[in-house]
């Protein structure tokens, strides 16, 4: 796989073996794309040896010139046909990431592409058989959820996994957030499945001996075939079958009874997060998705067969059905793709099976004037209400203490609030790492910014853990391991020797030492810039009240007893609002076993992974440097309810406004990060090309 980065790197047709590198000036006109073809994963190369999802599309529809790309894997097109393929990396923050980047690339004309996602997928028994292709209706998310451990849920739960904001399970009242669900445009998909529902996927004699184990699913004993079905995506890859009931019904309760559940990914959710933001701008039309998932394997093991047994068999590049779920996914979706080429006289500005679409808006282009130096981005992830006067929730201190007084249209989730005469720009991402990666990838791909010397203060509250610190601290992180990335098996149906059910990818049991970390699984700030900020900061007097004291003094914990304080510590990134001691104890054991035993898992939040893959790719491009990042999280409450409480009770009087050490938390993170940003701002002549470091601390 070809990594070199360019960064003017545009059509010139200087051939590099049989593919052509695409280099040339920044003012040619941009390339029409016709089709994007989506995949996650290549297993090695582009050509010639095992195929992962990249590699038929690549060969079969002759995408030889090469697009340096500075995420997961560079860009390959036909330039005659007009299809670009692209291979965005695993998970929805390098999912949500690598498409908005493509979508803000100057050098591409996306606003009338079609987008087909083309990929592998566990498929539900109940409805399908290995190798079978499926055409989704509707993807719903996976990860924005609360969970506690199924060990410590109440009686009569199904599920330790149930929606934000509830009290329980399956809650019909449930609130929506963004990003929980998409519906894909219905014509296009009924179009899609019209075209192709007859396409001959093949058998052969190791596809049926997998599918006459399961004896009790008639279904999943029929040979492949292609069908309509609903998707569900999420970075953990479940398995089992209490985790296949529990994903039948987290569907069919955001679709009100309306969705199945048929296949089960980790990325497509923050695929359609960033095409609905680019959607916005005019650059992509999010009505021309389509989503196409192919059986590698069932969601839950034969029967006679444990999960994690099941899991233990499976990985990327030996899947039950890998090969043919490959294939399925060529076979049925380049039909689509080569019918959209050659109508596309018509299918232009007119959707297959809809009335012509309106015009796109025009594409923003690059400003004649020059870009806005930036000194320091503050990035902060929700608003409760209005930002300014009103209860304030992670922007509201910024916006108004700074004098962030100049608006600047974005079309993500929140405008972008800027002081000219500071240079310090604040954010609002949205909530979770999809939200978080998308939100950073276009801030950092806008013309609009020169955010080459800038410094980034990510300043939100978390859960924070008793063993290391109080309600209302505030800690500087090292570390930023993220909490999803992982196999899951409910805690039920683990291995009697086992004490969790979430274990690293591609291993097969937990805390497996020969484990590698998967792409966006562990992140290391830069020490010295992290203990100059604590240096600055650490006898910041933060705010105490009669309320924190008195949940303060149900802990046991000598240092959750303690009024708030400043510390180093390093913080979980997971979409999942987790809470209880298991759940806990493995947070903190996953942090110490992906930093080799330097780390601490201090606080919990949903979003800093997805920052930190943007901000990883974007510093490969040039447009930033990717060492210049702070994480300071808050405790607005803790990550295990006091004795004498469940985690259900706990989390049940816990929301966005009532945690028990809101309004202290958002005041630490601004008493605590505000220094910083002063700072980086009154001596910008020195910290523009010198980052501060701490008295002692070396070059990184």
């Amino acid at each position: 796989m070809l990594k070199t980065v360019y960064l003017a790197a545009l059509l010139a047709g200087i051939g590099v073996g049989a593919v052509a590198q695409a280099q040339a000036a920044p003012a040619a006109a941009p390339i029409v794309v016709k089709v994007v073809i989506v995949t996650t994963f290549e297993i090695g190369a582009d050509l010639g040896d095992a195929p992962g999802e990249f590699q038929f599309w690549r060969e079969r529809e002759k995408l030889a010139t090469r697009f340096a790309f500075p995420h997961h894997h560079d860009l390959y097109m036909n330039l005659h046909s007009g299809v670009l393929g692209m291979v965005t990396g695993e998970g929805t923050a390098n999912a949500g990431s690598a498409v908005m980047e493509l979508g803000m690339d100057p050098r591409f004309d996306l606003s009338h592409a079609y987008w087909v996602v083309a990929g592998i997928a566990g498929i539900d028994p109940e409805d399908a058989s290995i190798g079978s292709a499926v055409w989704a209706r509707r993807v719903i998310d996976a990860d924005l959820s609360y969970e506690i451990d199924a060990r410590e849920t109440p009686k009569g739960w199904s599920t330790g996994i149930y929606p934000l904001d509830s009290h329980g399970p399956f809650d019909p009242q449930a609130k929506m957030h963004p990003g929980q669900m998409f519906t894909l445009n219905p014509s296009l998909v009924d179009w899609a499945y019209a075209l192709t529902r007859k396409v001959d996927l093949g058998d052969d004699e190791q596809l049926r001996t997998a599918r006459a184990r399961y004896i009790d699913f008639p279904n999943a004993r029929r040979p492949p075939a292609v069908l309509q079905g609903d998707d569900l995506a999420g970075m953990r890859f479940w398995h089992g079958r209490l985790m296949n009931d529990w994903a039948n019904r987290w569907v069919r309760l955001w679709t009100q009874g309306a969705g199945n559940m048929v296949t089960s990914d980790m990325e497509d959710s923050g695929m359609l997060v960033a095409l609905t933001y680019l959607g916005r701008t005019g650059r992509v039309d999010p009505a021309r998705m389509l989503v196409l998932r192919t059986g590698s394997n069932f969601t839950i093991p034969p029967p006679g067969r444990t999960a994690a047994e099941n899991l233990a068999m499976e990985s990327e590049s030996s899947y039950t059905a890998l090969l043919p779920a490959l294939e399925a996914a060529y076979k049925v979706g380049s039909p689509v793709v080569s019918a959209l080429v050659k109508g596309w006289s018509i299918y232009r500005d007119q959707l297959p099976g809809a009335a012509a679409a309106a015009a796109a808006a025009p594409i923003a282009r690059a400003p004649a004037t020059p870009p806005i130096e930036v000194k320091v981005v503050v990035v902060s992830m929700f608003e409760i209400g209005a930002d300014s006067g009103d209860v304030p929730g992670e922007f509201q201190l910024w916006h108004d203490r700074q004098q962030l007084t100049q608006r600047i249209p974005f079309a993500h989730h929140h405008d972008l609030y800027l002081n000219p005469a500071t240079g310090v720009l604040g954010m609002v991402t949205g909530e979770g790492t999809a939200n978080s990666a998308t939100a950073l990838m276009e801030l950092g791909m806008d013309p609009r910014f020169d955010l080459s010397h800038a410094y980034w203060l990510v300043a939100g509250i978390a859960g924070i853990n008793p063993d290391y610190a109080s309600i209302g601290s505030a800690a500087w992180a090292r570390f930023v391991v993220d909490g999803d990335l992982a196999y899951q098996i409910d805690a039920r149906e683990i291995p009697g020797d086992w004490n969790t059910g979430l274990y690293p990818l591609q291993s097969k049991r937990p805390w497996d030492p020969q484990a590698k970390p998967a792409e966006g699984q562990e992140f290391a700030l830069d020490p010295a810039l992290v203990q100059w900020a604590y240096g600055l900061t650490r006898n910041v007097q933060l705010l105490d009240d009669p309320q924190m004291a008195q949940v303060r003094g149900q802990y046991r914990e000598r240092n959750a007893r303690r009024p708030p304080f400043v510390l180093i510590g390093d913080t979980l990134s997971a979409m999942h609002f987790w809470d209880g001691a298991l759940l806990n104890d493995w947070a903190d054991h996953w942090v110490k076993f992906w930093t080799h035993g330097k780390g601490e898992m201090v606080t919990s939040a949903m979003e800093d992974s997805g920052t930190l893959v943007a901000l990883t790719y974007l510093g490969k491009s040039g447009r930033l440097d990717s060492r210049r990042v702070l994480v300071l999280r808050t405790g607005s409450d803790f990550t295990v309810p006091p004795p004498g409480e469940t985690p259900a009770q706990a989390l049940a009087k816990e929301s966005e406004d009532t945690y028990a050490a809101l309004g202290p938390a958002v005041e630490a993170a601004y008493r605590v990060g505000s220094p910083v940003v002063d700072a980086l701002v009154h001596n910008w002549k020195v910290y523009r090309d010198q980052p501060p470091r701490a008295a002692g601390a070396g070059t990184p």
